[in-house]
């Protein structure tokens, strides 16, 4: 009885180990990715809303290697530039750090296809909000 456990405790750390090295070698571990929530409440409050509301989110992989996980995003609240307006954001983020780009800022108050307001290469510097855990 007390061989088997030895044996059954044996196994379970070769497997532990096996899994761990299997993940190391896949690259970022879904523990790891930022969620669009994370990433869209990060993006709001640079552009003054606390409370952004996800309209559209595509997970994908980016383009050339390493193909880090990515999102296509598009959040809708009142954002500001200035003194420029937009009710609607879409860009791209990966999804292992902080990272968004090719952000189009878009106003609907006219008419329904939405003028673009501003667009940005990429963020700038976000602070943490406190709730956050990156």
């Amino acid at each position: 009885m007390r061989q088997s456990r030895k044996v059954t405790a044996r196994l379970v750390m070769v497997m532990i180990l096996l899994i761990s090295s299997i993940l190391a070698a896949c690259g970022t571990s879904a523990a790891h990715l930022l969620s669009p929530d994370e990433i869209a409440k990060q993006v709001g409050v640079h552009y003054g809303e606390a409370h952004p509301q996800i309209t559209g989110v595509k997970s994908t992989v980016a383009d050339p290697p390493p193909h880090d996980p990515m999102y296509l995003m598009t959040i809708s609240g009142h954002f500001k530039k200035g003194a420029l307006e937009a009710d609607t954001l879409s860009f791209s983020a990966v999804a292992s750090r902080m990272y968004v780009w090719n952000i189009s800022a878009y106003d609907h108050a006219y008419d329904q296809a939405g003028n673009e307001v501003w667009i940005d290469r990429e963020l700038g510097p976000v602070a943490p909000s406190p709730s956050s855990s990156f």
